[in-house]
């Protein structure tokens, strides 16, 4: 249940947090989307767009306007203390799993303990505001596309294609930043803008 549904009188906006991708990462993902691509019919996946790509931490769903200076000002307060830290994009995996899949997605390793750490901060000062926090445990991915007429053909030439990626990493970045950005819906998917940055403590090392 969205809380910010409670007074509908209220002007919204479409929100999420999220780290933004280094542009090596966004070039190999694109020649990853455009290797399955071919291998696929032009229906079976609805891939998203470079422009829309991102690692999310808390989507809020609907957020009254007058509510923006408190999340970014929660935003900035669970970024304190967290420095800068290292992520790379490796292999190729689905959700739920290859035989059924529905998501089609690109791994994250790196320093797993910051990233997990800076997590759990954002949902712990940003609960108060937009969609509760999910409850699941954090599986963080880079999503390349969406399953959108799944049949068990596709999906097999799907997985095998995505074996050449298995274990392989595409591109490392520096996370030193998140962003608070803003979701416009439209037919050819979200369009996004930045509301606000928090930065991440400049490492030492």
């Amino acid at each position: 249940m969205n809380r910010s549904d409670s007074d509908s009188s209220l002007a919204t906006v479409r929100a999420f947090l999220a780290i933004p991708l280094g542009q090596d990462l966004l070039d190999e993902m694109q020649k990853v989307q455009e290797a399955l691509r071919q291998s696929l019919p032009p229906d079976y996946v609805r891939w998203v767009r470079p422009d829309q790509r991102h690692l999310t931490l808390r989507f809020f769903g609907n957020l009254p306007t007058e509510d923006l200076p408190n999340v970014e000002a929660a935003m900035k307060q669970a970024s304190t203390g967290i420095s800068e830290f290292q992520l790379r994009a490796e292999g190729v995996g689905f959700f739920p799993n290859s035989r059924v899949p529905r998501i089609v997605w690109v791994g994250i390793m790196g320093e797993m303990d910051h990233l997990k750490r800076l997590h759990r901060m954002i949902q712990q000062h940003t609960g108060h505001w937009g969609e509760l926090p999910e409850t699941r445990e954090f599986q963080p991915h880079l999503t390349l596309g969406r399953i959108k007429l799944p049949n068990a053909k596709s999906a097999e030439a799907l997985g095998q294609r995505a074996e050449e990626w298995a274990g392989k990493r595409l591109a490392e970045w520096r996370v030193d930043r998140v962003e608070l950005v803003r979701s416009v819906p439209g037919p050819q998917g979200s369009t996004y803008s930045l509301l606000a940055t928090a930065r991440l403590e400049r490492s030492t090392v």
